[in-house]
């Protein structure tokens, strides 16, 4: 499971006669994720570390290891790399990886799924996390390079959407949608704040009162605020979705419905034009998602 490059780099940064004691993936569903390393220590005692390996080949992770030493100069608690990112040669595909420490708490999707209470507030600490990124927006801006993170209005995102629409572009729902977003968009002024590029709630720590971590910056961007959510209905993220997390989130946010309805079109057409076949596939997938867009651009 580790190569021998992965185990050497592993041990860099432990005691000498420190062994690797166990190395699982975090999430089998989704490879290569990063690990979970049990390290036993020349004292016997055992300490975690994180291999993190990057998904994509397009240096995300390199990204993220600079959005973390700013994150961390800011307060935030988030891994501290501890070595890497490098490239290794032994994958296939030359991967970057990295060694990250081992932050404590229960992440936000396991919490919810313990209880009503623990989800209602699993969704609240979510809220808390998120406007926490989205804070940060003016000092991030005034400490990282202006070029590492991508600057995505909605009108920029509808444009890679139609960009990689593949056969959706051919048919009347998916034009009829950009029809009537276009102009929306284009006149769009809200502010872009800064995120992680991902706000599952897994990717969020707690100890049951407040949190106490932030993962995954490989996607960080800035971009607008509610359009990170619309993930929330398109992939029915369970048990937060069914629980009412997005009427709490606009509630609380003060957002109408038909501003989260506009995001949630957009949404809804790039997960179409990116996972979902015209014909063929997931037919159940397909027409939740085309399901979800007739009924948000009915609320705009």
């Amino acid at each position: 499971m580790l190569t021998h490059y992965q185990r050497k780099m592993i041990l860099s940064v432990c005691p000498k006669g420190s062994k690797i004691k166990t190395a699982e993936y975090f999430q089998q569903k989704y490879l290569p994720c990063p690990m979970r390393i049990t390290i036993r220590l020349p004292d016997a005692t055992e300490h975690g570390l994180v291999l993190r390996r990057s998904r994509h080949s397009d240096g995300c992770i390199i990204k993220e290891a600079k959005v973390f030493s700013a994150l961390t100069n800011l307060g935030l608690p988030v891994p501290e790399v501890l070595a890497g990112p490098e490239l290794d040669p032994e994958t296939p595909d030359k991967h970057l990886v990295a060694v990250y420490s081992l932050l404590s708490g229960i992440n936000l999707q396991e919490m919810s799924m313990l209880s009503t209470q623990e989800c209602d507030k699993a969704g609240q600490l979510l809220l808390e996390a998120t406007t926490q990124l989205a804070q940060l927006t003016p000092q991030i801006r005034a400490v990282l390079d202006p070029h590492l993170l991508v600057e995505k209005t909605l009108a920029w995102q509808l444009d890679r959407i139609i960009e990689k629409s593949g056969n959706w572009i051919e048919t009347d729902e998916f034009n009829h949608a950009i029809i009537k977003l276009n102009p929306i968009l284009k006149t769009n002024s809200d502010p872009l704040i800064f995120t992680n590029g991902d706000y599952q709630p897994a990717n969020f720590l707690s100890n049951g009162s407040e949190i106490t971590g932030y993962l995954d910056f490989e996607h960080a961007c800035y971009q607008d605020f509610l359009f990170g959510f619309v993930k929330y209905p398109i992939y029915d993220l369970h048990p937060l979705n069914k629980a009412g997390f997005i009427d709490h989130l606009l509630t609380q946010k003060r957002i109408s419905v038909s501003a989260f309805a506009i995001r949630l079109a957009l949404g809804c057409l790039w997960t179409l034009g990116r996972e979902i076949p015209v014909e063929g596939g997931d037919k159940n997938y397909r027409q939740h998602v085309l399901a979800l867009l007739s009924q948000s651009l009915e609320l705009i």
